[in-house]
């Protein structure tokens, strides 16, 4: 017999999940956007604190990490000292979308 057709109101294929776009200025063939120092999984509470907008804070929060971190550091806690370190680079970080 004759290949049956198929329905006038068969639903058309699922079209294909949209790719993530974590950069709209990076081209096609460039790989993936290399990480930041700071960013890591966090694993304690103040891990979680998101950035201010306002440069002081965040200044003032930059440099507190960094004295925690140095407290672990004498203390011979290289782990939580480097986690430190890393979210005092994270608070003073100076984004340039936000100096406009």
């Amino acid at each position: 017999g004759e290949p049956l057709a198929a329905a006038p109101d068969a639903a058309p294929p699922a079209p294909e999940a949209p790719k993530p776009d974590n950069d709209i200025i990076q081209w096609p063939d460039e790989g993936p956007a290399k990480k930041e120092l700071w960013e890591i999984a966090p694993q304690h509470e103040w891990e979680k604190e998101e950035r201010g907008y306002i440069f002081e804070e965040r200044l003032e929060k930059a440099t507190q990490m960094k004295d925690v971190g140095n407290e672990h550091f004498r203390a011979g806690e290289w782990d939580l000292a480097l986690r430190r370190y890393k979210r005092a680079l994270y608070h003073g970080h100076i984004d340039e979308m936000q100096m406009f």
